[in-house]
């Protein structure tokens, strides 16, 4: 005999029953009878279950043991990550590499780092608290040993090029397409400290540079990367931190071709990483380039935006979408867009700007005159100078990239500030305007555009790095483990974009799936002397969201599968 739980609908709601039943063989098949129906499930757990329970302990003899839950820790998104982990073929990449002479388990660091990147970010200091409230199949927080952490970070980066080259095959598989687009951009990460940075080592690498954080006055890193068409990372760089993004465009290119073996394909990059040295080298690559041409000071824009832009507002006086058109110069095939949502939002955007930078610059002129002239009443604090006055200035339209439209003169104590309207007269004609260059003969304009639209993907990569993976702070000084925690954070990064692609069209992001995943928990239940560990089951939100995923819901068996791997 054996307990068994019916379900009834009703009126849309579904009602729970329990019956005791046993099983009736006749022949070869097997029926189920009904002995007792025992009523609603939650009415039979709240009442009836415990007196049923002391009786038949009464009955039989045997002392009913108190159960005991202890130890209850998250383990719901860890499992998730850990089948995604197996499922794209990770483990098989990092089980491939030589140990060399470690004694530990450093596929299993790597994976709880990455893992606690996606989780809930920390030092690798704090993972060893982060285990103490989560599960880590293998891994409890007392086996965390800290120094093994840094010795598997070394053993990381010393195999780069092949894991990295394993794993991108791997993605590429899931997809069953070859490399036809790439994309290409950098970035910075800035240090909190400057603690033990040698400006005489060569192979020191953090160093002051352009800082797209806005913090020049930290020392920083660059880190390039380079993502497929699907917006899957497919490897990366760190350079100095005062490497210019230019300067980095040749090795990128001949790393990809030589690790990678691409031919024919296109490099999409933004205007920082145009010049002709790295036209030539990706020509001389057997590549294609996607590049955006800045629009001031290039002769060549300019002859393609006198040409063909007048045209294009005037299609754009009958039409709301976005219009496109070519021009080749000098052999080159350049691509002009001109977009008549985007001008409005560029004019609006730069007449308030300007707005405020009119009202700064008067204010200043105010102060300097009050400081001055001696008929004016002098106001509170130090006397403002012109020189002051300029460098406020000056500073001012810099930070705000208003710079080029004014015309700043210091001559003695006399400053003047004019409005420089030709080049505003510029900026007004290109409100709207990208113009790109490629070598791709076969790509219409619109998918010209379009393709290098996706560039702006990548700087979702390097907002998800530098936001949901925390990849700043970074506690680490030698270059080599500065190297490595980016790595981590790299590959964290890939797994939460395949997360994120495939929960496409649902209501989840990424960061909310491994968050609602989170709600599974593992504990240990202790009746008496025996001890065995248990895991809540796994609700309808949360099987939709592994099911999206194309992965089986975490259950108890994954406990122990999971800590062989």
């Amino acid at each position: 005999m054996y307990f068994r739980i019916s379900t009834k609908k009703q009126n849309g709601k579904v009602s729970r029953f329990v019956q005791l039943a046993r099983s009736i063989r006749e022949g070869k098949t097997i029926r189920t009878e009904i002995i007792a129906h025992l009523g609603p499930y939650e009415e039979f757990i709240e009442k009836e279950a415990p007196s049923f329970l002391r009786r038949l302990s009464r009955m039989t003899g045997q002392r009913l043991e108190e159960a005991v839950f202890e130890e209850g820790q998250d383990v719901g998104n860890v499992l998730l990550l850990l089948l995604l982990w197996e499922k794209v073929g990770m483990g098989e990449v990092f089980e491939a590499q030589p140990k060399g002479r470690v004694e530990f388990d450093v596929v299993k660091y790597i994976k709880c780092l990455v893992i606690n990147r996606l989780c809930d970010p920390t030092s690798k200091l704090g993972i060893g608290q982060w285990l103490k409230g989560t599960y880590f199949p293998g891994m409890a927080s007392e086996d965390f040993i800290y120094h093994h952490a840094l010795r598997s970070m070394d053993w990381l980066i010393e195999r780069k090029e092949e894991i990295e080259r394993g794993i991108a095959e791997r993605f590429l598989t899931l997809f069953d397409r070859k490399l036809q687009i790439l994309f290409y951009d950098v970035t910075s990460s800035y240090f909190t400290s400057d603690r033990s940075i040698d400006g005489e080592d060569p192979l020191e690498i953090r160093d002051h540079g352009y800082s797209r954080d806005r913090r020049s006055d930290c020392y920083q890193i660059t880190i390039g990367l380079v993502m497929t068409m699907e917006g899957l990372p497919l490897c990366h760089y760190v350079f100095p931190g005062n490497t210019q993004d230019r300067s980095t465009v040749c090795g990128v290119v001949e790393d990809v071709r030589r690790r990678f073996g691409v031919r024919d394909v296109v490099l999409v990059g933004d205007r920082g990483m145009l010049s002709a040295d790295n036209i030539d080298k990706i020509t001389e690559e057997e590549m294609r380039f996607i590049l955006s041409h800045p629009l001031r000071g290039d002769n060549a824009v300019c002859h393609v935006i006198e040409r063909r832009l007048s045209s294009l507002k005037r299609m754009a006086e009958h039409s709301d979408e976005e219009l496109y058109d070519e021009v080749v110069y000098e052999g080159r095939r350049f691509i002009i867009s001109y977009n008549k949502g985007r001008a409005k939002r560029d004019r609006d955007r730069r007449e308030r700007a300007m707005e405020k930078a009119q009202s700064f610059i008067e204010e200043r002129l105010r102060s300097l005159r009050r400081s001055t002239d001696g008929r004016m009443r002098r106001g509170r604090g130090r006397p403002l100078t012109s020189e002051g006055a300029y460098n406020a200035i000056h500073d001012y339209l810099r930070d705000r990239k208003l710079l080029r439209l004014f015309d700043l003169r210091l001559k003695g104590r006399g400053l003047w500030v004019n409005l420089n309207q030709k080049k505003l007269k510029w900026e007004e004609k290109i409100d709207g305007v990208l113009v790109l260059e490629t070598s791709d003969q076969g790509l219409s304009p619109s998918e010209v555009v379009r393709q290098y639209k996706n560039l702006q993907d990548l700087e979702r990569c390097f907002r998800t790095l530098k936001s949901s993976l925390e990849l700043r702070p970074m506690y680490h000084w030698t270059p080599d483990r500065i190297r490595a925690h980016v790595f981590i954070c790299v590959i964290a990064l890939q797994l939460a974009r395949l997360m994120r692609r495939r929960l496409s069209g649902s209501a989840w992001s990424w960061e909310k799936a491994i968050e609602r995943l989170r709600g599974i928990k593992t504990f240990i239940i202790k009746t008496g002397a025996t001890r065995r560990r248990g895991i809540t089951v796994a609700d309808k939100e949360q099987k939709a969201i592994c099911k999206q995923l194309g992965l089986p819901f975490p259950q108890y068996k994954h406990l122990s599968s999971l800590d062989q791997m």
